[in-house]
């Protein structure tokens, strides 16, 4: 479903397009066929999204939608059956890359404007500002990056959730490991049951790759950075040595995120230790709990999100979310340490502190020596 759009052709006439014929417009931008021929006249942009979103189009200007959207194929999303299995993996598809939102859209071949360059946004008024998120064009990258870094930590755990809730109707969808081959029980209860035999192998595809896969050294890297969780104002969430966390690098972020949103850390990290501690029950943990505490973690990601749409992002409050995020990089923590982030991590930071630095400086003269060293380290 993420290489095709078969999870929407029960919805959507496509025009006789197969949906074997791979993504397309309708892919992103939602089933067509009731503003495919609208979408184009004038009246169309005064429509309001609301409007659009009942004709089945994507508010894609809204990060939210945005973001839930893209990490539905770039993480997972068990409910519209797009799960990449660690069988999938051995077979050769590649690695899930950690994605950080706004520098995932300026690299697609960009086929539309970013607000400011909108001739139809100059001078908006309120009902365009609205209808087109245009409240905040300065940092509309800044904002989408710091509302995907939330977007995928809850989706990160909504994956591990669903995957693990074994009373599911559609194990189809859920469980594509158990559906493979001829022998594939036909009863939704043989199935679920299957599905509670097989966590473990389930478990590896929403885990951290390298908790298994990486070099034999010692000391190294690993060792000294410590395993589990890593929240740079608080001290390291630590996993029992051969038990593999869900992915950590959706925490990378999450911190600039609540700076941003002035959102206490205690509820993201309330969660973080439940999923800890039933990842320490058993290898990949047990599931039951880990339900529970994705859950728990994903109502906090929630209520983050509902701070930063409040929060206005103004010159002022961008430029203290990257001092303060810089800060914890490079000072010690309360254990004392420097808190070392591993190669993901280390990535999408340099990916938000590219965007927020390209939309502070803005229409300055000449480049910044330490954003154009950071580029060409990311590329």
């Amino acid at each position: 479903n993420c290489h095709a759009m078969g999870n929407l052709a029960a919805k959507a006439d496509f025009g006789g397009l197969d949906k074997l014929d791979g993504v397309s417009c309708a892919g992103c931008h939602g089933p067509s066929s009731k503003w495919l021929g609208e979408h184009a006249e004038f009246n169309w942009r005064k429509k309001t999204a609301s409007q659009k979103h009942d004709l089945g189009m994507r508010d894609l200007r809204d990060p939210e939608v945005r973001s839930t959207l893209c990490v539905s194929c770039h993480i997972g999303n068990a409910g519209e059956g797009k799960v990449v299995t660690h069988a999938m993996f051995a077979a050769g598809h590649p690695p899930l890359p950690p994605i950080e939102i706004a520098t995932f859209s300026k690299n697609e071949p960009q086929h539309w404007r970013d607000p400011k360059s909108v001739p139809y946004f100059k001078n908006a008024d309120a009902e365009k500002k609205t209808n087109y998120h245009l409240e905040e064009v300065d940092f509309f990258r800044t904002r989408l990056a710091l509302v995907g870094a939330l977007v995928s930590l809850k989706e990160t755990v909504k994956l591990a959730a669903d995957r693990a809730d074994f009373a599911n109707k559609n194990p189809t969808m859920l469980w594509p490991e158990i559906m493979m081959g001829a022998n594939a029980p036909k009863e939704i209860a043989a199935q679920q049951e299957l599905a509670k035999a097989a966590w473990p192998e389930i478990a590896m595809a929403h885990s951290d790759c390298f908790a298994c896969h990486h070099d034999l050294k010692y000391p190294g890297f690993r060792q000294v950075r410590g395993y589990g969780f890593h929240l740079a104002q608080r001290p390291l969430l630590r996993v029992s040595p051969g038990r593999p966390l869900l992915r950590s690098w959706p925490t990378s972020l999450v911190e600039a995120a609540l700076i941003a949103s002035e959102t206490p850390i205690d509820e993201i990290e309330k969660g973080l230790n439940s999923i800890l501690a039933s990842s320490n029950e058993r290898p990949f943990g047990n599931p039951e709990t880990i339900k529970s505490a994705s859950i728990q973690l994903s109502k906090a990601c929630d209520v983050a999100l509902a701070k930063l749409r409040a929060k206005k992002l103004d010159k002022a409050t961008v430029t203290r979310t990257v001092q303060e995020l810089l800060r914890l990089y490079t000072k010690p923590g309360p254990d004392g340490k420097i808190i070392s982030p591993d190669y993901e991590s280390a990535r999408q930071l340099a990916s938000l502190l590219e965007v927020i630095s390209e939309e502070l400086n803005e229409g300055k003269k000449g480049t910044i020596a330490p954003v154009t060293e950071l580029s060409s380290l990311l590329n």
